[in-house]
């Protein structure tokens, strides 16, 4: 889909998959860029704008700070929670023990 790809190419796409999420396939890609957008959903509406603001309409912190009405300070502070926030989300449900290699 157009979302799809436009979220793969997007800094918030790059930012996750760095250290979360590992697609082996267009399938794989497909069913996490689903689950990425639901759970932006099931995020609480200053984290969904503030991920929006920042990594869809890449605005600087700034910026951010100005939209949302609070310092650049506490928008860089709510903007690496609703990170951390979603990365959590967004990690396998199944934990997996050590990897042997």
């Amino acid at each position: 889909s157009n979302v799809g790809t436009a979220l793969h190419s997007s800094p918030l796409w790059q930012h996750l998959s760095g250290s979360v999420i590992s697609p082996r396939s267009e399938v794989d890609r497909a069913e996490q860029t689903e689950r990425l957008l639901l759970e932006l959903g099931r995020l609480k509406d200053s984290y969904r704008e503030i991920i929006t603001l920042a990594f869809f309409d890449q605005l600087p912190v700034r910026d951010i700070a100005e939209q949302m009405n609070v310092t650049p300070r506490a928008a860089s502070m709510m903007l690496l929670r609703a990170v951390r926030t979603l990365q959590e989300r967004m990690r396998p449900v199944i934990a997996s023990g050590p990897d042997d290699g």
